[in-house]
């Protein structure tokens, strides 16, 4: 057989551990060690590519797509092999990761199809990028090189449950190869500093090889479900960075219990006001949080103190204020309506509607907006609102502001932090 046959063999037997070499392995362990390396796109694409070189022309798949399929399959890899073994067992080169005949769970991770998934694992061995343990019927055990990582702690950061269940339907290749790139422009420096990386429209669709309009639409998603905070100007530049929620972080909640309000509980409309003349709001009395510990807080308020709670080691993640766009015009009617102790302006014609929350709370939604209703004999912590249906807590002072686009969408600021409002 000869050697260009003998390359396009889908399916060669791992080498020996003994042979592979441990050697090999940790050379490629940087000072942060096996939890900062990440699957690199460099050494895929570079890998790929000497192999794709080998095959006739006709037979030669695209480098661009092939490459960042694979990507996406051995991130898959690492996650499923550290779900199913845990992240302190084995380097991620040692564990064998079976890929059944019926993938969905590397499909669901990669967010590929069944047959994207069968064709980039059987070119990525090919490619010496896996090495086959086994093969059991259908079912193929593999292992990952070790010269497939790279040092990249802000990647190998990225909690990719919670980027996917952020998602939902939204979840695609595309969104998913865009944060792996905003990840890795990311230093660890400025991701601790929760400071921007500029990145063009056109370095993106070299990352993720689609369109400007697919890509957009990704970013409002991934913007949209607080993973990302992106900031453009004259439709050219744009700067992201990855929120902490995309890292799985939790932010210990700051507790500064205030005296309970006398009043009864609030949910009346204040005023009819411009945007030019907003009440300052009156936040500074905040009805309990009676189960805000229940779900996963994203985007609070963070003070300077706070740690991240998964890792105590780690520097205080804080926000840095956004380009505040125009504000609204003179003549834009603003409804404000208290409740629980903070003001909420509305656009004109959006008309809050009583609901009952999971926990039979009765709560306060406004269009994407739910505030449970507390009543003066609670005890007063921080407010709690859900936003998307994700909860937030906010400090007691919080006066949400409401600020219009150029393109005519409503956002509510609280300070530092936006999120698109969405009449419901």
């Amino acid at each position: 057989m000869s050697e260009r046959r003998r390359l396009r063999m889908p399916l060669r037997p791992a080498l020996p551990l003994e042979e592979r070499g441990r050697g090999d392995a940790a050379r490629v362990l940087p000072l942060g060690g096996v939890a900062s390396l990440a699957v690199s796109p460099d050494v895929v694409r570079a890998k790929l590519g000497a192999w794709v070189g080998l095959l006739p022309v006709e037979e030669r798949p695209d480098l661009d797509a092939t490459s960042r399929e694979v990507v996406l399959l051995l991130g898959a890899l690492v996650e499923a092999g550290t779900a199913a073994l845990g992240a302190d067992a084995l380097p991620p080169w040692e564990r064998g990761v079976p890929v059944p005949r019926e993938p969905l769970d590397l499909q669901q991770r990669a967010a590929l199809s069944r047959d994207a998934v069968r064709r980039a694992t059987d070119r990525a061995i090919s490619a010496e990028l896996l090495d086959l343990e086994r093969r059991v019927g259908d079912e193929l055990v593999v292992r990952l090189r070790p010269d497939v990582f790279a040092d990249a702690p802000v990647v190998a950061a990225v909690d990719w449950g919670t980027v996917r269940r952020a998602l939902g339907t939204q979840v695609s290749p595309v969104a998913l190869l865009l944060v792996r790139e905003i990840a890795r422009r990311t230093t660890p420096e400025r991701r601790a500093q929760g400071e921007v990386v500029p990145i063009s429209l056109r370095e993106f669709g070299a990352a993720t090889g689609a369109s400007k309009g697919t890509i957009q639409k990704a970013l409002a998603a991934l913007n949209a479900t607080a993973l990302v905070e992106s900031r453009t100007r004259d439709r050219v530049d744009s700067w992201h960075r990855l929120l902490p929620p995309a890292f799985g972080v939790l932010p210990a909640p700051v507790r500064t219990p205030e005296p309970a309000d006398a009043g009864s509980v609030g949910d009346t409309p204040v005023a009819a006001a411009s945007a030019t003349a907003l009440p300052s709001g009156s936040g500074g009395r905040a009805s309990p949080a009676r189960d805000a510990s229940s779900a996963p807080l994203e985007r609070p308020r963070v003070d300077a103190s706070v740690h991240d709670r998964r890792v105590p080691s780690a520097p205080a993640l804080t926000s840095r204020p956004a380009h505040r766009p125009p504000p609204l015009a003179t003549g834009d009617a603003v409804t404000v309506y208290e409740v629980s102790g903070i003001a909420w302006p509305l656009p004109a014609g959006v008309q809050p509607r009583l609901e009952r929350g999971a926990d039979g709370v009765p709560m306060r939604r406004i269009g994407n907006v739910r505030i449970p209703l507390r009543g003066p004999a609670e005890t007063a912590a921080l407010p709690v609102v859900e936003i998307d249906g994700v909860r937030w807590e906010l400090l007691p002072d919080a006066r949400p502001q409401l600020e219009r686009e150029p393109d005519g969408s409503f956002w509510y600021r609280i300070d530092a932090e936006r999120w698109p409002f969405r009449p419901q």
